[in-house]
């Protein structure tokens, strides 16, 4: 398969900013910023900069950002396919990027991270709109964290918000995510 250019636009300064400050800290963490300033852009700017075999799983909160995230991908015609894990469709396969709707992602997301790890590949998971997933119900994605076979040397995550602080940032988000950068 032939080696395809991929053009990202160029970050802005607080992008270079935050990757910098993200990758100092292992590569966790929350960027808090205001809606339309540029998150997903950041957040594909440091997934591409993962080397391979590193898989990126995407969770959203609803299938029509699931689909925006998709196209957005798609306009940088990112080789290797997207997956996608919602009420909709559920993707087989090796996906370099898999886009996951917390409604399917509770029961699914831990288990395809652990297989991933157990094959040692590294994983970088984007919590898009981070703020949503600390309620008892939706926290459920971050059981692969208390696995035995969890390998937190394969694991990074970066979760966008314009509010993360939520009623369970402390005591779930950032344990799990990382602090703002």
């Amino acid at each position: 398969m032939e080696s395809q250019e991929i053009s990202l636009p160029s970050p802005y300064p607080w992008q270079r900013e935050a990757m910098n400050i993200w990758e100092a800290k292992g590569k966790h963490g929350i960027v808090k910023v205001a809606t339309g300033a540029g998150k997903t852009v950041f957040a594909l700017l440091c997934a591409l900069k993962q080397p391979e075999p590193t898989r990126i799983k995407i969770v959203v909160p609803t299938i029509a950002l699931s689909r925006q995230w998709k196209k957005f991908i798609q306009t940088y015609h990112i080789p290797d396919g997207i997956g996608e894990w919602n009420g909709e469709r559920h993707s087989f396969g090796d996906y370099r990027f898999m886009i996951y709707v917390i409604d399917s992602a509770r029961f699914s997301l831990s288990t395809h991270i652990l297989s991933d790890m157990k094959q040692n590949r590294p994983v970088m998971v984007i919590y898009d709109e981070c703020q949503r997933y600390g309620s008892e119900y939706n926290r459920k994605i971050f059981h692969f964290l208390k696995a035995p076979s969890f390998r937190k040397d394969l694991y990074f995550s970066l979760g966008l918000s314009a509010t993360p602080d939520c009623a369970y940032f402390h005591e779930v988000i950032s344990p799990s995510i990382g602090d703002i950068v």
